[in-house]
């Protein structure tokens, strides 16, 4: 139901992605995941203490964390099996 509302103003203007909504739901979480990945591994070397300097001085980094948490269960029960 969320995804229809986020593809909702595409729809008016006669661009129908409703039947696409499973791929760019896990399509965002891979590109998030690459970007936190990216930050950690490239940006910060995996250099710990570091990284806790950064979100400290950066709080807004904490955000996108808890953004990407809540995606995570959504990428988990996107299959059909869930």
């Amino acid at each position: 139901m969320e995804t229809q509302l986020d593809c909702q103003p595409l729809r008016r203007v006669g661009l129908n992605l409703l039947r696409f909504r499973r791929a760019l739901g896990l399509l965002s979480f891979t590109y998030v995941t690459l970007h936190l990945v990216a930050w950690v591994w490239l940006d910060m070397g995996l250099r710990w203490a570091e990284i806790v300097n950064d979100l400290v001085k950066r709080p807004y980094i904490i955000i996108g964390f808890a953004a990407f948490l809540a995606l995570v269960p959504l990428a988990i029960t996107s299959n059909n099996a869930a």
